[in-house]
């Protein structure tokens, strides 16, 4: 790396700045595990419903969020 160029960070929590890796290795790893629980006997539905009730947001409004979940990875990072 040329000592001109700059590491891309972000900051987490407010603390210190943390390079833009930790946030890519995030987002694959929320993709990934929803993807694994899409994949279980617990019905989307169920969990809308159950989020519905703990949190009273609409639950068109949860399900577009769980729609998006599995598919993070295509919408926020580039292919390598």
């Amino acid at each position: 790396m040329a000592q001109n160029e700059k590491i891309k960070t972000v900051i987490k929590n407010g603390e210190e700045p943390q390079p833009i890796e930790i946030l890519e290795s995030s987002i694959i790893e929320i993709a990934k595990g929803f993807k694994v629980l899409s994949k279980t006997r617990v019905k989307q539905e169920t969990l809308v419903t159950l989020l519905h009730d703990y949190t009273k947001v609409s639950k068109v409004q949860i399900r577009y969020v769980l729609n998006c979940l599995s598919d993070l990875e295509n919408l926020f990072l580039r292919n390598k």
